[in-house]
This record gives C-alpha cells, structure tokens and sequence, in this order.
C-alpha cells in the first residue's frame, strides 16, 4: 500500500492558498471554458444536416450562425481562457515571490545564529547561490 505523506503538500498550501479570489476566477473561467465546449458540434450539426439539401435551412441564415453564434462562442471561450491563465499566473507570481521571501528570512536567520560560532560567510554564499539558482529554474517554469 502506498502512503501519501501531505506534510510538504500542507507547507506548500500556506504559500500558494493565500489568492483564494484568484483559485476562484481560475476555477470559474475553466469550467465556463469548458461547458462551451460541446457547443460547437451542437451549433454545426443543424447546418451540416439540414444545409446541402433543397429546402433546408436558407442561404443567409449560414454565414450569419458562422458569424454571431461561432464567433460568439470562440470570443467567449478565448476570454474565459485568457482569464483563467492570467489567475493561475497570478497565483504563481504571488506564491513564488511568498516562498522566496520566506527561503531568506530562514537564510538569513540561519547566518545570524552561525555568526557567533564560526565563519558563516561560505555555508552562506553557497547556499545563497544554491537558493539563487533554484529561484531562476522557478521562474523559467512559471508563465
């Protein structure tokens, strides 16, 4: 049996569950995006069924369901995803920058206390280029 152990999941949670309005816009415009989805085919069927024939669905009545109803739809959901990739990049940004900040207040609280006993300018460098190179890895996975 596998365990999950959500210790580093409820750590990570205190950084990137502060944005709730942002989780929420983000969850929302997802499922606004996606419930448009099934449209598409619904809008097209009519058309392709009823439009080669004679006396079908009239000839004017193709361009402007083309027109308002799938460009509607298409303007709709490029919205919603839009709205949804710029929360999750908020909730990104705002999180990582959180997590930096608490990265060096322990740093640098770390570095205080070794003052006192030893040298602490090389186990400081070190792992500031160590929490510098992450940070940059970080920030290259972020949109």
């Amino acid at each position: 049996m596998i365990r999950f152990d959500t210790t580093a999941l409820r750590w990570l949670a205190s950084y990137f569950g502060q944005a709730r309005g942002a989780w929420a816009a983000a969850g929302i415009a997802t499922i606004v995006a996606s419930a448009t989805e099934p449209l598409l085919p619904a809008l097209i069927k009519p058309l392709l069924d009823r439009g080669f024939r004679p006396g079908g669905i009239a000839l004017w009545m193709v361009p402007a369901a083309v027109l308002l109803l799938l460009l509607l739809l298409f303007m709709v959901r490029g919205t919603t995803g839009f709205l949804a990739d710029l929360a999750l990049a908020k909730i990104t940004q705002d999180s990582l920058l959180n997590l930096r900040g608490g990265m060096f207040a322990r740093l640098l609280a770390r570095c205080r206390s070794g003052i006192i006993q030893k040298n602490a300018a090389l186990p400081c460098g070190r792992q500031r280029g160590e929490i510098h190179a992450a940070s940059e890895k970080f920030a290259l996975l972020s949109p």
